[in-house]
């Protein structure tokens, strides 16, 4: 199991919890996993176009959270 903690009571909201060595190490991995695949996508888009994109990433966040 990658999460520890105690059993929440039923009927309640679950109580803290934590992640074991083997969580930490599955998430480190999987992070490890998007930092690279997000470094292939950024190195495709053509420098002069990033603040463009950025710009427009921007607008789409800002649409969402209204």
């Amino acid at each position: 199991m990658s999460v520890g903690g105690p059993e929440p009571e039923r009927h309640s909201k679950a109580g803290p919890c934590h992640l074991t060595e083997e969580g930490h190490t599955r998430l480190a991995t999987v992070q490890a996993a998007v930092y690279a695949i997000e470094l292939r996508m950024v190195k495709a888009i053509p420098p002069q176009r990033m603040a463009v994109l950025l710009a427009d990433l921007d607008r789409i966040a800002a649409a969402l959270e209204e």
